[in-house]
């Protein structure tokens, strides 16, 4: 499952806990995310884009107003920049990598649409 599946899921987790947070006796603007490795660009770039109409295809009935925004997002080792990672992967020959990348994305031009890399970093 590549784009935009796999960001319209990663997008729509948020709204529907936001959408159900009270039944769990939970505040819905609090909510964060974290990821992990090569799936950390989607919660990072659903969290910088919350409204974006390509991220929201999958409807949310009765709470259309509730979008994917995150109070915070942790980065475990993430790779915000899969374009970055692609040229790496082409420069040092890994094969592999670079197929599997080209693969997911469907191509360099939807590689670089869906790139997070404008991330704030903070050490």
């Amino acid at each position: 499952m590549g784009p935009p599946a796999s960001i319209e899921d990663v997008d729509f987790g948020p709204r529907w806990v936001k959408a159900n947070a009270a039944e769990w006796n939970a505040v819905a603007s609090s909510l964060g995310g974290i990821d992990f490795s090569s799936d950390g660009h989607q919660v990072m770039l659903s969290a910088m884009r919350p409204r974006d109409r390509m991220f929201t295809a999958t409807p949310l009935p009765e709470h259309a107003g509730v979008d994917a925004s995150l109070k915070y997002v942790v980065g475990c080792w993430p790779i915000f920049d899969p374009y970055a990672r692609y040229l790496f992967a082409q420069d040092a020959g890994k094969d592999g990598l670079v197929k599997s990348t080209e693969r997911f994305f469907g191509g360099v031009e939807q590689m670089r649409e869906r790139e997070s890399s404008g991330v704030a970093w903070a050490w």
